[in-house]
């Protein structure tokens, strides 16, 4: 009986020792942040026991934000190690212990990493806020970018291979149109300056972007922090004197639990009465030599209004839902009045003439967006978006004698369309160990209702509709830690009904890349790809209209669709002081669409047309130098080397060389900073056309001061641009054009933004590219 009261007791005694000592497990956390408060993003903490420090307790990564967790864990003393790639390794002694006041059973350490030079592999490797991957490079934001950036518009000019046009607000690359995401969810450029600079963790820039954002564009993707919830919003004014011109916006954010509303307005408005014009024309028709010199001033006004209503839902890595409706209302005006010196033969007449167009596009679109997170490791990603356009265009154009005020040819153009789309995704993820597999359909469907009536072609309505249906499947990896690859196989099926016209094609649309990564800070990489090229709804629709005497312009209903073989090979290199990215193209055109003028009787009309085949070859590069500490002095360079040679039915054979270069220089100190951007002219081959750049030159100062921002900046100064263009030669019609608005020569421009309260920006899923439809059917 006594050995059994002792066996209780006994057994009563270590479930106590236990439960003890379980309660009395501590959980460590902290943060890891640089000597500038910079928090090191993925550094690799790990816990040893200090009796045998080869055996690891536990390690854990830290989040974008820098911090830390470990489970709990026993009293005692134990060994932290912090290593990140670019910094100095942190060994530190730690005794987990309960704190002396409260009853907490957490305990917080926080550390500071210091940079410095690493070797791996041979290769010196120094600490940069830059990564390079297979298919995109990825940028740490830090406090010095954020000081004197207004807003998260303003950091995308961290990125080399991004130009951001600060007179005019826009986003190019040098890799072609790019594509913008938040959290990777379509966005604009406007939405971006709804971002405080303080919310922005990092950059992504996908020169090569898998399936999930299209496969197309370049993709620009910003990558925020999370915030508290509540309210942020903010007003951004920025106008022009004393030209008539101003680009204007309001953003307003509310966030509560799994909840986001966002409403934005952003209206622009440009006026101008001082756009400057000679052109000539010269040709031969039915044997009798023509020439027209014109002299024309006029002016433009342009108004664009565009709403912006979104709601999402989320839960933490378990589902997305996001919907957005943005109507858009745009109106321009166009008036010219010319003097005209007409030759017909030795025959010489004294004309003038006016222009008038006035155009209207108003254009709802809702976008439906889900994610959801398919038990371990796979997702679903499912959208679609719809888009209305009611477009209306008049045009009044004529010419008279100035003789006897005759008329020599009056002409009108009046349409009014309706354009309906509808473009959708479906993709499903999976992601084993060392690879990922994605399988996914994309289709779009467009159908433009327009009825026309001008003085050549009297009244009709004409329908044209396009499908497109793109089936892929992709599969990416890497082959132990230096060697990546993609590889996807997709085929696309294409649709074109016009009038006169039912054709299908079939593409079959590989796409496979690889790269080799000599250190963190260099990679190369190499690929291949195919894809469909497909003529705008405008271009099919059979409508003509009046340019000049004798020549006319007009659709082309029978275009066919073609593709676009591309292979390259690049390199990006990063240290603290530079980054460069150079690539190597080549690139192949079958049944290229260029404009040309071509006589029918006795007038030429110029339309788009199918050219044999194209190729381009050529080498392009992004260079970013920050000589200094906190990136006081930023120079960017943008450029290429470019030949394109053309096999056209029209022309013959004809080959042009382009050699771009933009630049940009920017000084930064503390909430100041100031800013030149430029660029040299350049031509490029447009058939029939050679159309040269202007010539570029900003300027402009930036302060902050606390929730506010001003700014004063200065387009085209102290320069005079002009745009100039001329036919390539063996062209039925020689033309060339120069043309200037006066009222542009050293535009200055006055800006103001506030920004107020503080908002829930959420780590969202990533998604894919913008469903947008930008061809109105006009």
């Amino acid at each position: 009986m006594k050995k059994s009261k002792f066996c209780i007791l006994f057994v009563l005694f270590v479930i106590a020792a236990d439960i003890a000592a379980v309660d009395a497990q501590i959980v460590l956390k902290g943060k890891v942040t640089t000597r500038e408060e910079e928090p090191v993003a993925f550094a690799a903490v790990s816990l040893r026991g200090m009796r045998d420090t080869t055996r690891l307790v536990e390690t854990a990564v830290t989040d974008m934000q820098g911090n830390y967790a470990f489970g709990k864990h026993r009293e005692g003393k134990y060994l932290l190690t912090i290593q990140s790639l670019g910094f100095r390794t942190l060994n530190d002694t730690v005794h987990i212990r309960r704190s002396s006041l409260g009853n907490t059973y957490e305990m917080r350490k926080d550390y500071l990493l210091e940079e410095e030079a690493t070797a791996i592999d041979d290769v010196v490797v120094v600490g940069t806020n830059v990564a390079h991957y297979l298919d995109r490079t990825v940028y740490r934001v830090t406090n010095a970018d954020r000081r004197t950036a207004v807003t998260g518009l303003d950091l995308t000019n961290k990125v080399p291979q991004v130009t951001l046009d600060r007179i005019n607000e826009t986003v190019s690359s040098s890799d072609g149109e790019v594509t913008i995401l938040v959290n990777g969810i379509a966005a604009s450029a406007q939405e971006l300056k709804t971002i405080s600079p303080e919310e922005v963790g990092q950059i992504e820039y996908y020169d090569l972007p898998p399936i999930r954002y299209g496969g197309g564009n370049a993709v620009l993707n910003i990558v925020t922090k999370e915030v508290r919830d509540g309210f942020y919003g903010g007003i951004d004014l920025k106008h022009a004197v004393p030209v008539r011109w101003l680009n204007d916006s309001f953003y307003l954010r509310y966030n509560r639990g799994r909840s986001q509303l966002t409403f934005r307005y952003y209206a622009s408005w440009h006026k101008s009465d001082a756009q400057f014009v000679d052109d000539e024309y010269r040709y031969a028709l039915n044997g009798t030599d023509y020439a027209q010199y014109l002299h024309t001033s006029g002016g433009y006004r342009s108004f664009y209004n565009d709403f912006n209503l979104k709601y999402t839902n989320q839960l933490q890595d378990k589902y997305v839902f996001q919907a957005t409706f943005y109507p858009s209302l745009r109106n321009n005006e166009n008036h010219y009045d010319s003097q005209i010196e007409f030759l017909e033969g030795a025959t010489g007449m004294q004309r003038y003439g006016n222009y008038r167009t006035e155009s209207k596009i108003f254009n709802p679109t809702l976008d439906l967006y889900f994610w959801r997170q398919l038990g371990r490791k796979q997702e679903l990603i499912m959208a679609i978006t719809g888009n209305y356009f009611d477009s209306g265009l008049d045009t009044r154009s004529s010419e008279y004698d100035s003789a006897d005020d005759r008329p020599v040819f009056e002409d009108f153009l009046t349409v009014d369309g309706r354009k309906y789309s509808a473009i959708g995704q479906a993709l499903y993820i999976k992601n084993f160990e060392k690879v990922a597999f994605s399988v996914g359909e994309r289709f779009s469907y467009e159908s433009n209702i327009a009825h026309t009536a001008s003085w050549l072609s009297g009244d009709r309505q004409e329908r044209t509709t396009r499908m497109n249906n793109y089936l892929a499947a992709e599969v990416s990896g890497k082959i132990k830690t230096r060697f990546s690859y993609r590889f996807s196989l997709g085929v696309i099926a294409s649709r074109t009904v016009t009038a006169g016209n039912d054709s299908w094609q079939w593409v079959f649309a590989p796409n496979v890349i690889a790269g080799y990564q000599i250190s963190s800070s260099f990679i190369v990489k190499a690929g291949f790809s195919q894809a469909n090229t497909s003529p705008s709804l405008g271009m099919l629709d059979d409508r003509i209209a009046m340019i000049t005497q004798n020549i006319v312009s007009r659709g082309n209903p029978s275009l066919k669709n073609g593709f676009r073989n591309s292979a390259f090979i690049g390199t990006g290199y990063t240290n603290k002081w530079l980054n460069i990215n150079v690539t190597c193209l080549y690139g192949y055109a079958k049944n290229p669409i260029n404009y040309y003028y071509r006589q029918d009787g006795a007038r030429y009309e110029y339309m788009p047309v199918n050219d044999r085949s194209s190729e381009t070859c050529g080498i392009n590069y992004a260079l970013q130098l920050t000589p200094f500490e906190n990136d006081i002095l930023t120079i960017k360079l943008q450029g290429g080397v470019y030949y394109t040679s053309l096999n056209s039915g029209v022309l013959g054979r004809v080959g042009y060389l382009r050699i771009p270069l933009s630049y940009y220089i920017q000084f930064a100190w503390k909430n100041l900073s100031a800013f030149y951007q430029g660029n040299i002219v350049t031509g490029n081959m447009v058939p029939p056309m050679i159309v040269y750049s202007d010539l570029g030159s900003g300027i402009g100062i930036i302060y902050k001061y606390r929730n506010f921002a001003f700014s004063l900046s200065c387009a085209n100064f102290l320069i005079r641009p002009e745009s100039r263009s001329h036919t390539i030669g063996g062209s039925a019609v020689w033309r060339k054009s120069t043309g200037s608005q006066r009222d542009s020569y050293n535009r200055v421009m006055l800006g103001v933004s506030y920004n107020f309260g503080r908002g829930r920006v959420y780590n969202e899923a990533e998604r894919h590219i913008s469903n947008r439809d930008e061809d109105s059917g006009l």
